[in-house]
């Protein structure tokens, strides 16, 4: 093998005038430093905005892409999703933003403001509970009183049905896909970090 090397080193000052470079222009300079991966503003709204992609839309993109069968209606989507990521990297004040004006207006209108449930109201700060004796005589009534006034919301087949994550008739392909990426995913990480 030849000891000589293959390729050019290329200084990180551009020359003054490269005709080469002056006749023939592809898209972005290789040797300029590449774009960083979040704009870089660092702000509240920024900081916001990322959270709200990662936790929200992000999510719900992926969510409706699953449960999607129609391929046109997927590719759609899928454009969607990728315009939301892409707003995400350049510009998360913006998604911030977007998502900000959208949620007012949606509270705005009277026919749409039950999409969105109305903030709750802010919490008292929490008051340090009663620890009662064990030989308190009143306990049992205590005890009993608490039994009765919690008691947990028992839903409905119906009402599980209209919950997120159910099985949708003839989408069943789904499940078996997902199970598979993961499946194929999980081998990937493996080979790579067999001691994990």
């Amino acid at each position: 093998p030849s000891t000589v090397r293959q390729f050019r080193r290329v200084s990180d000052k551009v020359p003054a005038e490269n005709s080469y470079s002056s006749q023939y222009s592809f898209g972005p300079d290789e040797n300029s430093s590449p774009k960083t991966l979040f704009s870089e503003p660092n702000s509240k709204e920024a900081q916001l905005g990322r959270r709200a992609y990662s936790k929200a839309v992000g999510l719900a993109c992926q969510e409706v892409l699953g449960t999607t069968g129609d391929q046109e209606k997927r590719e759609a989507i899928s454009r969607l999703a990728e315009a939301w990521s892409d707003l995400e990297m350049a510009d998360p004040e913006g998604l911030y933003h977007i998502l900000k004006i959208m949620n007012e207006k949606l509270q705005g209108d009277p026919k749409l403001s039950g999409l969105v449930p109305p903030a709750p109201p802010p919490e008292s700060p929490q008051r340090p509970r009663l620890v009662l004796a064990q030989n308190n005589p009143h306990l049992k009534s205590h005890r009993r009183r608490q039994s009765t006034a919690v008691t947990e919301p028992s839903l409905q087949p119906a009402q599980l049905a209209n919950l997120p994550g159910q099985q949708v008739s003839g989408m069943e392909h789904t499940k078996q896909l997902s199970d598979v990426l993961y499946q194929r995913w999980s081998e990937g990480l493996r080979s790579r970090w067999p001691g994990i």
